[in-house]
């Protein structure tokens, strides 16, 4: 099995704030530094990730990405 990235934190929470997402997102680049892609649905609450990701690695770059998973078989 081939694995194309990886999960470099994870926390849970009991809420879907727009807040929530960003806070747990910057406690971990904090831990572990800045990752150099994000993928994530097009969720509301990922709006902020996004918008992290663009204003620290640059516009029209793809450190971002957002929509569908593409695949969810194993390689």
């Amino acid at each position: 099995m081939a694995s194309r990235g990886c999960v470099f934190f994870l926390q849970a929470a009991t809420n879907n704030k727009a807040t929530t997402m960003p806070k747990a997102f910057m406690t971990g680049t904090q831990r572990y530094g800045v990752p150099s892609r994000v993928r994530s649905d097009h969720g509301l609450e990922n709006t902020g990730v996004g918008a992290f990701m663009i204003a620290h690695r640059g516009p029209r770059r793809g450190f971002f990405h957002h929509g569908k998973e593409r695949s969810q078989s194993a390689d």
